[in-house]
Formats: structure tokens, sequence, C-alpha cells
């Protein structure tokens, strides 16, 4: 009965979306077909869009956890239907993922929403690769039998900008906005230098990482090994902090022509869950595994405001579960995207305004703070 409520939950958040067939119609959300792409178990994939009134466009990774190693890749959520590690199938909960953006966040049609009339494309994620894999990988699924697991997420991707560039106007296209949630965080990281290059006439070009933070001395073997990332992706690779090491490449490359942004709880529930797993231990968090991701986040923050010259940060407070003082996971793309948690100054508003004026950052005082 839960799954059914969640089911019927997903479908009425996610609501229909028309398959985009011949022009695309300003200000409707529709599904869109691309041909070649797959999900993590082979089966077919495929993205959403809107076209908007303006000359402008955001580009969206989603979420949906991550495949590093053997281990995961035989626990995609279609097979452990609690606890799995990643998403591996184009499921029900997509469409409730894009239903989030379109209605509630940095992609909704909101009069507090200053993208509103922006072009969104979004890249649903079941790869398990943070959206970079261009191949594939044999593993041992928990029936016994060998299967192919389709690390497909950069092909995806490309396949995505193709058929929504169709519709949306590249050379007339005057800001770019790169974002994504957990694991689109790190896809947003990762991909951000692509996105630009299809968009060769913005003048203004930002990329917004919300709640893409682990470290792991697996990312780069990962990359290079099991997802078969492009060499230029793997070779910024350089410590066990691929989100950073991916930023700091991004600005060593495009210097002031880019805005670059991060934003995360400071006691970030599900990624202090999945760092403890990296860390070997498989257990939801508790209060030492928010205390140890608080530090991480901490070092982290320290080395991009180190590294990176004008990065602007948002670490904000929202707290799920008591107990363990842990917090919301991932801001842009949630039905309180436009509550103030710092600086008085909601997270959507804070992007925006880094887009077009002096980049702020806001809560660094939460990264000290005992919990």
């Amino acid at each position: 009965m839960g799954r059914l409520i969640e089911a019927l939950f997903n479908r009425m958040i996610g609501g229909q979306y028309d398959k985009l067939e011949g022009a695309a119609e300003t200000g409707k959300w529709y599904e869109v077909d691309t041909p070649g792409a797959v999900s993590a178990d082979g089966t077919v994939w495929h993205g959403f869009m809107k076209k908007g009134s303006e000359n402008k466009v955001i580009v969206c990774f989603f979420g949906g956890g991550v495949s590093p190693d053997e281990y995961t890749a035989a626990r995609g959520y279609s097979a452990v239907k609690e606890g799995g590690a990643y998403s591996d199938t184009f499921s029900q909960g997509m469409y409730a993922m894009a239903g989030c953006i379109a209605r509630f966040g940095i992609g909704s049609r909101g009069k507090k929403n200053p993208f509103r009339n922006w072009s969104v494309i979004v890249v649903p994620y079941a790869t398990g690769d943070f959206h970079i894999g261009c191949g594939e990988v044999e593993y041992m699924a928990l029936t016994g039998e060998k299967k192919t697991l389709y690390h497909h997420g950069c092909l995806n991707f490309r396949l995505m900008m193709k058929e929504a560039l169709k519709h949306i106007e590249a050379k007339k296209t005057d800001a770019v906005l790169v974002t994504g949630g957990s694991a689109g965080g790190f896809g947003s990281a990762l991909l951000a230098d692509d996105v630009f290059d299809y968009f060769p006439h913005a003048s203004h070009l930002a990329v917004a990482v919300d709640a893409g933070l682990m470290v792991s001395e697996k990312w780069r073997d990962a990359a290079v090994n099991r997802w078969h990332a492009p060499k230029e992706i793997c070779d910024r690779l350089k410590t066990d902090n691929i989100t950073v090491d991916s930023l700091v490449a991004l600005s060593r490359k495009r210097g002031k022509s880019v805005k670059i942004l991060f934003d995360c709880a400071v006691r970030d529930a599900a990624l202090s869950t999945f760092q403890a797993y990296l860390y070997g231990i498989d257990h939801v968090a508790d209060r030492k595994d928010g205390d140890v991701f608080q530090s991480i986040l901490k070092r982290s923050v320290e080395r991009m405001r180190d590294e990176i010259p004008g990065i602007g940060v948002y670490i904000f407070e929202k707290i799920t579960d008591k107990e363990n003082a842990l917090m919301q996971h991932t801001i842009l793309s949630v039905p309180f995207a436009f509550r103030k948690f710092s600086g008085n100054k909601n997270p959507v508003q804070w992007v925006y305004d880094c887009i077009y004026g002096n980049v702020e950052s806001y809560g660094l005082e939460l990264l000290e703070k005992k919990y």
C-alpha cells in the first residue's frame, strides 16, 4: 500500500507531459524523446524541457545516487526497494522530480521566481555515473546472473542537448545557468564547461551546485574504469573531492566569465548517509555522521574560497532529524526554495543576484556551529 501511495503521489506531483512533436509552445513543459539514450538497465531514457520567452537557459541535472563500484552496481533502486544506491531505470519518480522543478523550484512560473521566463532543459538521471559516463560495465546481480550496467550519463546529456536545441536558439542565448541537486549537483560541476560550449555567445554564465559534495578515493578510478567518462573530465580529478576539483578547473579555464556558486545544508542528511557508506559504514546517518559531513563541508568550502576567486557560497539550516541534527537535502527545486534561510535571502534569488550582480556568500558561520 505504501508504494502505491508513493506512486500516486509521484504521478500527482509530476503530472502529465505531452511528447514534444513539432514546434515547442512557449511556457509549456514537454517530455522529449532522445533516440539512442538508455538508462542503466538498458531501458529507454528521455528528458524534459520548457521553452521560455526570454533568450536565457537553465540546464538542470537530476539526482539519484551513484554507483562507483561492484557492490553498488548490483543495488540499483529497482533491485533493492529500500536502501538502493542509485536510480537504474527511468521510473515514475523522474516525473515527480520534473514536477518539483516546474511547480515549486527554480523552473516554476511563480512571481517570486526571477527565472520564470527562462527556458529549462532537464536532464534526468538513471545511470549511476554523476551524468559523465560514456560506456558499459558488467556486474554480478543479486540474483547471481551477470548483467550489463549502461553508464551512459554523458551520452544521454549530449542527446538531450541535441534535441532541446532544435527548439532553443543557442546563438541568441544571452544567459546560461547550469544547476542540479544531489548527484545532479555533481553533474553540474562536472559538465558545466561542456554546457557552456553549446552557447558561444552567452554573456552571462553561471553554475550553481546544489548539495553535490562527497569525498572518496574511488572517484577517479570510477570515472576512468567504470563510467568511461571523457578524458578531459577525468584529467581534472586530482584529489578525493570530485566537486571541488571540477569547479577549480572550471575557474582556471574560464576565469571571471563564469559565476561559480555552491549551496548545501550544513549537516545534509542524505550526503551524511552516503558519505558514511563511502567510508565503509552502511547505515542511516546518525549524529556522528553529521559531524563528519559538517567537517568535510567546512574543509571543502575553505578550499573553494581559497582556490576559486569570487565564488559564492550559501550554507543553510533546515533540520529534518532533530535527534541527530540532520538537515534538508537540496534546496533549489523544492517547495521551500523561496524561503529565506541565510542572509535574509532565499536561495533562488541569491543565485539570480549573483549572476547579474556581485557574488555574495551567506551562512558561513554555520560551518563552525556546534550541534
